[in-house]
Order: structure tokens, then C-alpha cells, then sequence
């Protein structure tokens, strides 16, 4: 039986997701992720409370 012994350092890069950002482009002090410029503007927004206080946690109308 091989047991498989993980750093601390290692727990930490899989707790955190980080293996899904390798072939990701970071910019910035902090590496964030950068994202694809977008143009799509929304019809009509609704406040972050009011759609949190919906049943069921649906979009408004």
C-alpha cells in the first residue's frame, strides 16, 4: 500500500482551486484573473436585497 503525503503548501493549492488557474492570464498586484472585454448591456437591473429576498431565490419579473 503507498501512501501519499501531502505538504502543507500542497493542501492548501488544492483547497483553494489554484490548479484551475494555471492556464489562466492573472494581471494585477493581487493575480486576478483577467477578463474578456464585454459590451452587452442589461435591460434592467435589480438590487442584490431584493433578489435575495425572493422565495426560492428566482430573478425578479
Amino acid at each position: 500500500m503507498e501512501v501519499i503525503v501531502m505538504s502543507e503548501r500542497d493542501r492548501t493549492f488544492n483547497a483553494y482551486n489554484l490548479p484551475l488557474l494555471r492556464d489562466v492570464e492573472l494581471t494585477g498586484a493581487w493575480d486576478v484573473p483577467a477578463l474578456a472585454p464585454c459590451d452587452e448591456v442589461p435591460d434592467d437591473l435589480v438590487g442584490f436585497n431584493y433578489v435575495k429576498s425572493l422565495r426560492g431565490g428566482g430573478f425578479a419579473p
